[in-house]
């Protein structure tokens, strides 16, 4: 069973968006319209994903990690469905006067990820899994790259 959650929480991970996101940061900028160089922009989305990363670390442990993370879940499908209705009406009508959903729900998605969903998978990861099995792992990678 735990494994079995585990490879769930590792797929919603990886298909959150982020790691997308963050390697095009300057192509979604300029896409958008925005008048921002790609070093400002990829400065942006480095401190909010850091701003993210420190607002982690105050919540983390005041709320329970199903619900932080079920929470996390949402808003990162919330502005990820933001992002790709703004593209998909932009190929059909004029969106130029929303320039700012691209850059607003990008950055949504990254921190919402920052909080939640990217350190809570390997958070809870650590916790369901038995220590035998996760000692195996480290003992193995570690003969792996060796």
């Amino acid at each position: 069973k735990a494994l079995i959650i585990g490879i769930v929480l590792v797929v919603v991970n990886q298909f959150r968006g982020g790691f997308a996101f963050i390697n095009y940061t300057a192509e979604i900028f300029a896409e958008s319209g925005s008048s921002l160089s790609a070093s400002t922009s990829s400065i942006i989305v480095a401190m909010v994903q850091l701003l993210g990363s420190v607002v982690s670390t105050l919540v983390t442990e005041k709320m329970t990690r199903k619900f932080l993370y079920i929470t996390t879940c949402l808003g990162t499908i919330f502005g990820l469905l933001a992002f790709g209705m703004h593209g998909m009406l932009s190929t059909t009508l004029d969106m130029s006067q929303f320039s700012w959903i691209p850059i607003a729900s990008m950055s949504f998605v990254i921190f919402i990820a920052s909080v939640g969903l990217m350190p809570l998978t390997f958070t809870i990861l650590s916790e369901i899994l038995p220590l035998k099995v996760t000692k195996n792992v480290k003992v193995q990678t570690i003969f792996h790259n060796n």
